[in-house]
This record gives structure tokens, sequence and C-alpha cells, in this order.
């Protein structure tokens, strides 16, 4: 099983908010989402996601596979899959 993740980010004063404090979200795939959420909140990491946490997972969806969550992940950053994220985020945040 590969689920999708996505994640937000809190605000500075720690209220969740929908959306990173950037006012980007965060969508990938993984085996292990306890671990790939610990990995996100290490501030010792690189790349995207230590610099802009804490993040909490807001929502995940399992795929059989990991080429049917791959596939899923770059339509959700797509052009055409941003609006469907950010409906999603939306909903999931009460707006």
């Amino acid at each position: 099983m590969s689920p999708i993740e996505a994640a937000q980010s809190s605000s500075p004063q720690g209220s969740p908010q929908g959306t990173a404090q950037d006012g980007s979200l965060y969508v990938g795939h993984t085996s292990n989402l306890p671990r790939r959420l610990i990995q996100h909140n290490d501030p010792s990491g690189k790349g995207y996601t230590p610099k802009r946490g804490p993040w909490y997972l807001i929502y995940h969806e399992p795929h059989p596979d990991r080429s049917s969550a791959m596939k899923r992940e770059l339509f959700l950053k797509s052009c055409a899959g941003a609006a469907e994220k950010r409906r999603l985020a939306d909903i999931l945040s009460g707006v």
C-alpha cells in the first residue's frame, strides 16, 4: 500500500490554517506515513518541508501500488490538480 499524503503547516501561533506559513500545501507519496511525518518535521533536514513546519497530516488516500500513488501525486502537483488540492484543503480545514 502506497498512500498519498497531504500535510499542512501551522501558523506561527500554532493553530492549523489549512495552508503552510508561506501559503502552500505539501503533497507527496510514501510507504510509511508516520516516518515521513517525522522526517518533514525534523528541523535538521534539508529541502522544502523542514523550513516550513511544523507539519500535520490532514489527508491521505490509499493506493494499491507505488505507480498509482505517483500518478495521483503528479496530478495533484499539476495545474489541473492544483484546484482539486486547494478544494480538498478548504474542505478539511472547514472553509
